[in-house]
């Protein structure tokens, strides 16, 4: 009978260590990743995890910038007349859909926003329309990028009504779902960066006119028909050159 409890009290030890080894993995998997944007290629503060703040612009169509959206102090070390502090997120969150309220499912909405309280105007260049246009069209060219972003998450990630895991009473993105979307869109950020270097570099920060006015161009058509990444290697190796800021 001695040897019966033995055996029972080590089968219960062993069921215990495996329920708080099971515990301790799903609180780690609970917890939402949102990780860290890379320096070398975006230069972003602490602000970018912050979308909601008051000092953050939505774009929106037919919404245009204009100088009193540039709230920060010049700086006064930089060559430039300008400055704006652009970015884009995908957003994500659990849904119920068509009020099942025992399911919910992955959302996402990318959204391209420019940050007041970063983005810079020189007081003696706010009378330059033109200038005002270049900078628009940094914005308009995150726009771009937080559309091919959600093209990509929504035809590679979830193509699909995709189930968030439900932790006791809440429901939570799945770790590997959110992993892959942070994936792409730190990925989509670089791609974004060098985009937006290149646009500099080749309009020479909207003082070569005629090339300026070719890239409203090119940017008005990627609003409508999606960037074409493609075109941009071909011309610029986009992919391997990182054009100087």
């Amino acid at each position: 009978m001695e040897k019966w409890w033995k055996l029972f009290w080590i089968i219960w030890s062993i069921l215990l260590i495996a329920l708080a080894i099971w515990y301790y993995y799903e609180s780690e998997e609970s917890d939402i990743i949102i990780g860290t944007s890379d320096s070398e290629e975006s230069g972003f503060t602490q602000l970018y995890w912050y979308p909601d703040s008051p000092n953050a612009i939505a774009w929106k169509a037919n919404y245009l910038l204009n100088w009193t959206h540039f709230d920060a102090e010049p700086d006064i070390n930089s060559e430039h007349e300008a400055y704006i502090f652009w970015n884009f997120i995908a957003e994500r969150e659990c849904d119920s859909i068509e009020n099942i309220s025992n399911e919910n499912y992955v959302t996402v909405s990318s959204t391209a926003y420019m940050y007041q309280d970063q983005s810079w105007v020189n007081e003696n260049h706010t009378s330059y329309d033109e200038l005002l246009i270049h900078e628009q069209k940094h914005f308009d060219l995150t726009e771009v990028f937080a559309r091919k972003l959600q093209d990509r998450i929504e035809n590679e990630i979830i193509p699909d009504k995709t189930s968030c895991r439900k932790i006791h009473s809440n429901f939570i993105i799945p770790p590997v779902i959110d992993k892959q979307i942070l994936f792409l869109e730190n990925e989509e950020r670089k791609l974004l960066k060098r985009t937006q270097c290149l646009y500099d570099n080749k309009t020479d920060h909207n003082r070569n006119g005629t090339i300026q006015r070719d890239w409203y161009i090119m940017i008005e058509d990627w609003l409508e028909d999606g960037i074409d990444m493609d075109f941009l290697d071909e011309k610029y190796s986009i992919f391997t050159i990182m054009p100087k800021c």
